[in-house]
């Protein structure tokens, strides 16, 4: 009797609901205060070099773990959890965009006086410093465009928190629900392209977005294409 009760008891005991774990989502400003201190600790670690190198070393650094820090967002944190993060960054997201960028472009003035010193480096030096050079161009040239892409995912659900609308931005194709993935997709294509692709582009503020970073990837490229160009005449001579 006992045990038929204990049996009924169990039987009609409600199993408890999984926990699903929530990855912690990293904000723009956490990611940058970590990729700052790996920049800083990566200057105070490095032998006594070239101060250009220095930068560029700690510039690479910054950027590296930047990015890793980005695609673990990209990876982990879905629709909703892009709606939270929109709407506790929405002022500091612009900001880094924007510290994000300038020091991308003066990136490339520091790596045009890299090349500048290519010549009188020793041979040994000279493939250190080739390699270096390569790795800081393709660093700022992904940076800015996955930084892109997140801000484009947080200024989408900011816009349509406020007007109300499904795809208050940008509207994207058999898909109502974007994810991180998606706006990475349509910011590599503005930067690859200086173009947009399928994806609808529907008010005025995101249109004066994309037209920056269209214009920002043309000048980005053209300077991509150009250090390298200067950097295979160099190899060559």
């Amino acid at each position: 009797m006992s045990a038929a009760a204990s049996n009924g008891k169990q039987g009609s005991a409600k199993p408890k609901p999984a926990r699903h774990r929530r990855p912690s989502f990293i904000g723009p400003k956490l990611r940058l205060v970590i990729a700052a201190a790996a920049g800083v600790t990566t200057a105070l670690l490095v032998p006594a070099t070239e101060t250009i190198t220095r930068i560029l070393l700690s510039w690479d650094a910054f950027g590296l773990v930047y990015i890793v820090l980005a695609l673990w967002t990209v990876f982990t944190v879905e629709e909703e959890g892009i709606k939270r993060a929109a709407d506790v960054e929405e002022r500091s997201r612009t900001v880094v965009l924007a510290l994000v960028v300038v020091c991308a472009l003066a990136m490339l003035l520091a790596i045009g006086a890299q090349l500048a010193a290519l010549n009188e480096a020793k041979t040994t030096y000279r493939d250190l410093k080739f390699v270096l050079t390569v790795a800081t161009i393709l660093v700022s040239w992904f940076l800015v465009h996955i930084v892109y892409g997140l801000f484009y995912a947080h200024e989408y659900h900011v816009s349509r928190h406020r007007s109300g609308e499904a795809g208050a931005g940008l509207r994207f194709p058999g898909d109502p629900a974007p994810d991180y993935f998606d706006f990475l997709y349509f910011a590599f294509v503005v930067g690859t392209t200086a173009q947009t692709s399928d994806v609808l582009v529907t008010s005025r503020r995101m249109r004066r977005i994309v037209t920056v970073h269209g214009l920002l990837s043309f000048f980005l490229n053209t300077a991509v294409i150009a250090l390298g160009v200067n950097l295979t005449v160099q190899l060559a001579g």
